[in-house]
């Protein structure tokens, strides 16, 4: 049933256009349905709690939601630096003013961590099989378009670990689905909406270009480098480099010492 509609299937009644009209966008209304008291509570309790840095970035994105001028901000930041906090204090300021949010992440695990948030490829109805010039599987006039037309703010978490083509398939679907009203929003990253996006991106490619152009030159890998005092940052830096070159990516070990295997082998003398 995959990109498939009851419609296209003989003998089952169809759903009055009429009724579904009644019922409303069911997905409109979810994301509407949250107690405005329990948000503006819990809003204060953590704004309260923001650093000068973060509540710029907050105060920033705002201003540009109150306006209906979409902006893309890159949040970065290494592990411990609060940016999940910052995203949920945003997202229960926009809920406590019966405004719609979207918090998405690329992975099931940090979903959890955003409230009612959910995993890319869930939300957007992007394509398992990606490549060049893919659009996500969100047609014009359904509930979910219609969703994303009224949506204020998209927060797109880890999103470093996801394919170059998973960003260009959502930016064109929603340049798509926003032009039909907004001929502007054509020229607009998102189709103009306001999000947040982890910029590691920027990272990589202003130290070593476009990393699905680079070169077999060995000078091009031992003059640079990206330096981060911790692992996990390491982590997601190398995730994402090989996440954007094409081939087969290779795991290779080192050890510091070895032992001779008890198994015999014409080998173990090399060894």
């Amino acid at each position: 049933m995959h990109e498939r509609s009851l419609s296209d299937i003989k003998g089952i009644p169809k759903i009055k256009p009429v009724l579904l009209k009644l019922l409303g966008n069911n997905l409109w209304n979810q994301e509407l349905d949250y107690d405005v008291a329990e948000e503006t509570l819990r809003h204060d309790m953590q704004f309260n709690q923001l650093n000068a840095e973060q509540r710029a970035i907050y105060e920033s994105v705002l201003d540009y939601i109150d306006k209906m001028d979409g902006k893309l901000f890159f949040v970065y930041g290494a592990c411990g630096t609060w940016k999940t906090f910052l995203y949920q204090t945003s997202i229960s300021k926009i809920r406590s003013r019966k405004q719609i949010v979207l918090p998405v992440a690329s992975s099931g695990i940090p979903a959890l961590l955003l409230p009612n948030g959910g995993t890319t490829h869930s939300r957007f109805n992007i394509p398992l099989k990606l490549f060049e010039g893919k659009l996500c599987n969100i047609k014009p006039g359904t509930m979910l378009a219609e969703l994303i037309e009224k949506t204020d703010l998209i927060i797109w978490d880890e999103a470093p670990m996801t394919h170059k083509h998973a960003f260009e398939a959502l930016d064109k679907t929603l340049k798509d689905i926003m032009s039909r009203k907004n001929p502007n929003a054509m020229d607009q990253t998102f189709g103009g909406k306001t999000s947040y996006v982890d910029p590691l991106k920027e990272v990589v490619n202003a130290v070593h270009g476009e990393v699905n152009k680079m070169t077999t030159s060995q000078s091009s890998y031992i003059d640079k480098a990206i330096l981060t005092p911790l692992n996990e940052t390491v982590d997601e830096i190398n995730a994402y480099t090989i996440s954007q070159t094409d081939g087969v990516s290779r795991d290779y070990f080192s050890s510091d010492s070895f032992e001779i295997s008890e198994t015999r082998s014409n080998q173990n003398d090399t060894l």
